[in-house]
C-alpha cells in the first residue's frame, strides 16, 4: 500500500509506503514449518534539485487554457446570439413584406376594376386595361414570392432555436419608450 502526495511548490511528491507480508514454508529435510511475518513501514520524499517547477508551469497552462475556452465560449454564445436575432429580424422583415405586398395586391385589383369601368365606358383605351393585368399578375407573383420568403425565414429561425418545424412562429415589434434619467452633474 503507498500513499503519495505531490508538493506543488517544490516540484517534489512525498509517499508513505506500508509493506506488510506473512509466509509460511515446510522443509520435508528438516521435517519443521516456519512462519513469518514482514513489516515495512518508509516514508521518502523525490525532489529534483536543478530543474523547474513543472507543477507550476503546468499549472498556469491550465489557467491559460481555461481562459482560451472561456474565451471561446463566450465567442460562441455572441455569435449564436447574433444569430438569432438576425433569424427574428428577417422573419420580421419578410413578414413586414408580406403585409406590404399584399395591400400592394389589392390596390392593383382595385386599380384593375376602375380601369375595366373606364374602359367598359369608353373613357380609356384597351392598353391600359392591358397593363392593369400585367401590373396585378406581378403583383400575385411578388406576394407568392413573399409568402415562400416568409416560410423559408420562419423554418430557418425554427431550426435554429430547435422548434419543430411543425409549429407556428410570428414575431412582433413592441416598442417601449422609457425614460432614462442622466445625472447631469
Amino acid at each position: 500500500l503507498q500513499a503519495t502526495q505531490p508538493l506543488p511548490w517544490t516540484d517534489g511528491v512525498i509517499a508513505l509506503s506500508d509493506r506488510f507480508g506473512w509466509q509460511q514454508s515446510y522443509s520435508e529435510f528438516r521435517g519443521s514449518t516456519s512462519r513469518g511475518f514482514d513489516h515495512n513501514l518508509s516514508l521518502s520524499l523525490t525532489q529534483p534539485i536543478f530543474t523547474y517547477n513543472r507543477s507550476k508551469v503546468q499549472t498556469q497552462q491550465q489557467e491559460l487554457d481555461y481562459e482560451n475556452r472561456s474565451l471561446d465560449y463566450a465567442i460562441n454564445m455572441l455569435s449564436l446570439e447574433s444569430s438569432v436575432a438576425q433569424a427574428f429580424y428577417a422573419l420580421y422583415k419578410a413578414q413586414s413584406a408580406l403585409r406590404f405586398s399584399q395591400d400592394e395586391c389589392l390596390n392593383q385589383q382595385k386599380s384593375l376594376a376602375i380601369i375595366e369601368a373606364k374602359v367598359e365606358a369608353g373613357i380609356a383605351a384597351k392598353d391600359e386595361w392591358y397593363q392593369a393585368k400585367l401590373n396585378l399578375a406581378s403583383s400575385e407573383t411578388d406576394l407568392k414570392n413573399k409568402e415562400v420568403q416568409l416560410f423559408n425565414s420562419a423554418d430557418a429561425l425554427k431550426r435554429l432555436i430547435g422548434v419543430s418545424l411543425d409549429n407556428d412562429v410570428t414575431v412582433r415589434a413592441e416598442i417601449d419608450t422609457g425614460l432614462v434619467t442622466v445625472d447631469s452633474a
